[in-house]
């Protein structure tokens, strides 16, 4: 595959060599008469063979990327082909052939300009752009949840959600997904169970134990949550050896017109800039927490001494941290403490209260 690829490229570098020296033949020939005067004959000849040479010689050297690239391109469409579905398949082909159409009408168009190889350079090019778009298209509308029509009954629909590693590790997706709030697929890519499984077989034992209740997690979700309609699917996705998960999370969602489940603050952010959807739990958690004002009271138990002076430190059922002012020494105690403010952070919320009575 790779030498006939490589004999195409270095044929189209010396068919371009050969229209360029047409043309260049043919505008001398229009203001000066004759390419090579007396000698006619022979230069004309001479120059068209070492145009197709330097052309197929100079494609032969610079190609070497190209070629690199279409390799790369042909392999991930024979994996890509191998794990679609049916359905995929089938909107692939009808855009493949919408696009054949397309380029056949604009060649035709091209046809006018004649016969050269230039021309029939740049119609293989129509032709490779067009069938491109078609199936770029009919991919982008293969997920697209109007589709309702292609669907057998029963089967869940929806924008795809690609699950990252943090997500199930941290477990509460799990009860998310019972409250029916999410629909359509959860899509888990074999990498991010196979990063999954690294975390389980890890030596230090609470990165082991953070692994295995994810894949205790993972399977309760495949049993259970068939009911709410939600599926959860492990597919096999394409991605480079090389590629951080993140990266190949945030690739596939944008590919797909799909959304990203995450936990991680940095690839929040970074899908932020690249106009992917995402779905953060903390977010998500600390829009549904309870919503508290400056003058309420609670009931807390300072667990231990603050950062600050004279500051003690609760908590809430929900994990929210409250921060209370002249309680370093009342550790162990239970207090009824009045809120004085509430502090939003990127990490979630913090509340400041004081005692009441003192």
């Amino acid at each position: 595959m790779k030498k006939l690829l490589k004999t195409m490229l270095v044929l189209a570098g010396a068919s371009l060599g050969l229209g360029l020296a047409q043309l260049v033949i043919a505008v001398v020939q229009q203001y000066y008469g004759r390419f090579g005067g007396r000698y006619d004959w022979w230069i004309q000849p001479a120059f068209l063979g070492i145009c197709i040479v330097v052309g197929g010689v100079l494609t032969m050297i610079f190609s070497q990327n190209l070629l690199k690239r279409i390799m790369l391109f042909v392999k991930r469409a024979e994996k890509g082909i191998a794990q679609a579905s049916y359905k995929t398949l089938l909107f692939a082909s009808i855009g493949l052939v919408v696009g054949l159409i397309m380029a056949f009408l604009i060649s035709t168009l091209l046809s006018h300009l004649g016969n050269s190889p230039l021309v029939f350079c740049l119609n293989a090019i129509v032709y490779v752009i067009c069938a491109y778009l078609g199936l770029a298209v009919a991919r982008r509308m293969s997920h697209s949840r109007d589709r309702i029509g292609f669907y057998e009954e029963g089967e869940a629909v929806g924008i795809p959600k690609y699950v990252d590693t943090s997500v199930i590790i941290d477990g509460r997706i799990f009860d998310i997904c019972k409250t029916g709030i999410l629909e359509g697929v959860l899509i888990i890519p074999e990498f991010v169970l196979a990063e999954l499984q690294h975390i389980a077989d890890s030596e230090d034992p609470l990165r082991r134990s953070k692994g295995r209740r994810g894949l205790d997690i993972l399977q309760k979700m495949q049993k259970e949550l068939s009911g709410v309609g939600l599926r959860v699917e492990v597919q096999k996705l394409t991605k480079a050896e090389e590629e951080p998960v993140d990266t190949a999370l945030l690739r596939l969602a944008k590919e797909t017109g799909g959304k990203v489940l995450t936990l991680d603050y940095n690839l929040n952010k970074v899908a932020g800039v690249q106009k992917v959807p995402v779905i953060n739990i903390n977010e998500l958690a600390n829009a549904i927490k309870p919503l508290l004002l400056p003058g309420e009271e609670l009931h807390v138990c300072i667990l231990k001494k603050g950062r600050e002076r004279e500051q003690g430190i609760a908590y809430l059922e929900d994990g929210t941290m409250i921060v209370v002012e002249d309680a370093k020494n009342r550790v162990g105690e239970e207090l009824r403490v009045a809120v004085t403010s509430v502090l939003q952070t990127a990490a979630g919320r913090m509340i400041f209260a004081k005692p009441i009575g003192r």
